[in-house]
């Protein structure tokens, strides 16, 4: 959240991110699934390798799926 994916470098503070993560998963209270794009490495810091669904040089994003919702975070950046 907090870092491009272009270049890895900061776009927000790590305050700024995690309250943006609070606030999404705040809208899908009790059991959810997450589906993503992308395979992670470095414990969640870096992306190994993706399936892109934009145009964008990068994608990658989460969908969150509960008992009653679905929801979609995506980000994309260009190099």
């Amino acid at each position: 959240m907090r870092k491009n994916l272009a270049y890895f470098v900061d776009i927000m503070t790590l305050q700024e991110a995690e309250e943006i993560v609070v606030k999404l998963f705040n809208f899908f209270p009790g059991d959810r699934q997450f589906f993503t794009n992308a395979l992670f490495v470095n414990n969640y810091t870096g992306i190994s390798s993706w399936d892109s669904i934009t145009q964008a040089t990068f994608d990658t994003g989460v969908v969150i799926v509960s008992d009653r919702y679905i929801g979609i975070l995506w980000v994309q950046d260009e190099d």
